[in-house]
């Protein structure tokens, strides 16, 4: 029988589906759904059954013609999309990629090939959402109340060091034309300029954190996934959803209380609303769990119970973290 597992990453339902040559035949299956290849002989029609499952194979879309539909339908969404925005400051972001191709490839994924994998921690935790979600604030509590488990990383930066300023406590400081040399030679998960001054995550103090023993924890930029996706970082991804309206002015208002500096207008947070909505729409394929902020406790005991089950539960994980 065959061997061959993959994770859906669009959700589908047979009965709507004008093009499967029988309806009945069909299987349908949910995002995120594991499904077992039976047979791949007719590239356009697949024979697959759910993982786990014991119920007869259906029919799913394959490959090829999922991708075509899926092409079709980006192409009448294409100019539909704002762009990302991930400081009030305006600052200009700009981000590489090591494998621009593979990246390209994951923005169509359909079927994603997987491999069951016995408990294991992964390697890095990355937390991706919406400005105002609450992803630096789960950071923070996470390292402080675990400190020998989780580490972050600190910055790097070609601005001067002001007068109470010291390299290591912050940032750390380095000139623009060391900066512009490593950016070039890719050493840079990514990097942003502000003011004419260049900051940046580099590559080397992620890998300090994993080498300590520690999960280095990671607030970046979706686009940095296709950088770490791969076997030598093992992330888990963790979309941090945005809650309704409401619910996120409530957060943001018992939050000044304790930091009166921060302010959020009504026009910051529906931006919020719809961003989180985009990235979900956008990225979702990336995404090992999705956990929505309605409460910043109930959210972090959530998000430290999902990391805890990668050291008691099997995982799926793409096949070239195994082979």
């Amino acid at each position: 029988m065959c061997q061959i597992y993959v994770k859906a990453h669009f959700k589908y339902d047979p009965k709507d589906d004008d093009l499967i040559p029988c309806k009945e035949a069909g299987l349908p299956f949910d995002k995120g759904d594991i499904l077992q290849i039976v047979n791949q002989d007719d590239e356009k029609w697949w024979q697959a059954r759910l993982e786990g499952g014991e119920g007869q194979a259906g029919l799913i879309p394959g490959r090829i013609l999922q991708e075509r539909r899926t092409a079709c339908e980006k192409k009448a969404q294409a100019g539909m999309a704002g762009c990302y925005s991930s400081s009030k400051k305006k600052r200009k972001m700009m981000y590489y990629a090591t494998k621009n191709s593979d990246f390209d490839q994951h923005e169509l994924t359909i079927y994603e090939e997987v491999a069951k994998m016995p408990p294991f921690q992964r390697k890095t935790l990355v937390l991706i959402g919406a400005q105002g979600v609450g992803r630096r604030s789960l950071i923070s509590k996470l390292v402080l109340n675990d400190p020998e488990r989780f580490g972050n990383t600190m910055p790097h930066t070609s601005r001067p060091p002001r007068s109470n300023e010291k390299d290591g406590c912050g940032y750390w400081f380095t000139s623009r034309n060391k900066m512009d040399k490593d950016i070039a030679n890719h050493k840079y998960l990514e990097y942003g300029e502000y003011e004419n001054h260049l900051y940046g995550t580099k590559l080397d103090s992620i890998r300090q954190v994993m080498r300590s023993g520690k999960m280095c924890l990671l607030d970046v930029h979706p686009q940095a996934l296709k950088v770490l996706k791969t076997s030598e970082f093992m992330p888990y991804i963790v979309f941090i959803e945005a809650p309704q309206y409401e619910t996120l002015c409530r957060m943001h208002k018992e939050s000044q209380r304790d930091n009166p500096a921060k302010t959020f207008t009504d026009t910051d947070l529906h931006k919020s609303i719809e961003e989180s909505l985009r990235l979900k729409r956008q990225y979702s394929h990336f995404f090992d769990v999705i956990i929505q902020n309605n409460d910043m406790d109930l959210t972090y005991k959530k998000l430290y119970e999902c990391i805890n089950q990668l050291s008691t539960e099997p995982q799926w994980v793409p096949v070239s973290w195994v082979y």
